[in-house]
């Protein structure tokens, strides 16, 4: 199983969103187009962070394919990650060169409860 999950619509991302506030997971939305080289560049990193960090829950989201998504949260510009704790939003990263890389990263050890 891979470990970062494809969000499609908003039901489905906001049963997520209540299963990881339930057991208090860290949720990070990355926020990409198909055609935003960026978003290919830095898909790599956030691989491997979500192989890294196990017990926060990785998604994506094709902006071009679950709009209704990206509407909800004011996505304007890609690659965006938005960090999630108890499905309210509490950080969110922009960009994808290597000091984006390392924000993402510290981000994420600021948000997370422990790994």
């Amino acid at each position: 199983m891979a470990p970062v999950t494809e969000i499609t619509s908003l039901p489905q991302l906001n049963r997520i969103l209540e299963e990881a506030a339930e057991s208090k997971r860290l949720t990070i939305l990355d926020f990409y187009s198909t055609t935003c080289q960026p978003c290919k560049s830095i898909a790599p990193s956030y691989e491997a962070f979500a192989e890294k960090y196990t017990n926060v829950v990785f998604l994506k989201c094709d902006i071009g394919a679950a709009e209704s998504v990206a509407d909800e949260y004011g996505i304007m510009t890609v690659p965006a990650f938005m960090f999630l704790k108890n499905e309210i939003k509490v950080d969110q990263v922009h960009g994808a060169g290597e000091m984006n890389v390392k924000a993402l990263e510290a981000a994420i050890q600021k948000h997370n409860s422990g790994d």
